[in-house]
């Protein structure tokens, strides 16, 4: 039986988890599939996303869901990264 290989929030060792760059570099590494996040923001955008406090990966404590697509671009999602 062959394995699959799936890329959990894209390549998120190497670059910022559910990222365009972190799902680009899972598909450069051939993963066979990528697993992610997806949530709507406060004016119903959908947003890849995993946590639902923003804290973790942009320092900013506040729940997406609060938090209109406006506002959401304004974050980092590398800010709590040591190489950011």
């Amino acid at each position: 039986m062959a394995s699959e290989i799936w890329a959990h929030r894209g390549s998120s060792k190497s670059q910022p988890e559910n990222t365009m760059a972190a799902f680009e570099q899972a598909v450069a590494d051939k993963a066979e599939g990528i697993e992610l996040d997806v949530q709507r923001s406060r004016d119903g955008r959908l947003v890849v996303y995993h946590d639902e406090n923003l804290k973790r990966l942009t320092g900013k404590d506040a729940y997406l869901a609060t938090l209109n697509w406006a506002d959401l671009q304004q974050l980092n999602v590398a800010a709590n990264r040591p190489e950011a």
